[in-house]
């Protein structure tokens, strides 16, 4: 029998939408209480992680170069990725600077 915890890893490992708004805290432009929140992808990240499902959907290496204005959370999306790929690849190791 599977218990609470182990499908929500599960759940984790298999949807990244999810690892990002349950598992991943950033620091918003704005103060607010507390002094993070959740991260839930804008439609600049949005469009980003579909790029990135399209690639693996078709069996391609995800390969992207973001050429982009400042703000708009391109790396903070890209180190979630690194993040979650870390946890959940075997023989993915990552640092982020």
């Amino acid at each position: 029998m599977i218990t609470a915890k182990e499908r929500y890893v599960r759940r984790c490992e298999e949807d990244e939408r999810f690892f990002f708004r349950n598992e991943i805290s950033i620091r918003p432009k704005a103060k607010v209480e507390g002094g993070l929140v959740n991260l839930h992808p804008n439609t600049g990240q949005e469009r980003v992680i579909s790029a990135i499902d399209a690639l693996e959907r078709d069996g391609r290496p995800v390969r992207m170069l973001i050429l982009k204005a400042r703000q708009w959370g391109s790396s903070t999306l890209c180190q979630a990725y690194v993040i979650h790929r870390s946890r959940f690849r075997p023989y993915h190791d990552a640092l982020c600077i």
